[in-house]
């Protein structure tokens, strides 16, 4: 199983870091996580993909991933993830948002 991980962004504590890659991949040695800190980067490992975890993605390149199962995104929000128009692709969202902002009302 090949996961590409591209979880970047402005807000240092929304960033995945190499020492969170390596304690997933000590929980999942039977997979090959890959981290990637760019799109660029990102859409070159596309084509391998069985899985992704991300912010973003976007509608094009589920062309680019033809082996594509799942994404997994941190985010909430459904805006984020563009659907696949075949819905071949499960899309997995964020859900821990919901009792804090309970919390804070």
């Amino acid at each position: 199983m090949i996961v590409i991980v591209y979880l970047e962004n402005d807000v240092k504590a929304f960033n995945v870091t190499e020492e969170h890659i390596n304690c997933i991949r000590n929980r999942f040695p039977q997979w090959d996580f890959i981290r990637v800190t760019d799109e660029n980067a990102f859409l070159e490992h596309l084509g391998k993909a069985d899985l992704v975890i991300t912010w973003v993605f976007k509608a094009p390149w589920y062309y680019m991933a033809p082996k594509l199962k799942a994404i997994f995104t941190p985010a909430a929000g459904h805006d984020w993830i563009e659907q696949d128009k075949n819905f071949n692709v499960a899309v997995n969202y964020g859900t821990f948002h919901g009792t804090i902002m309970a919390e804070s009302l």
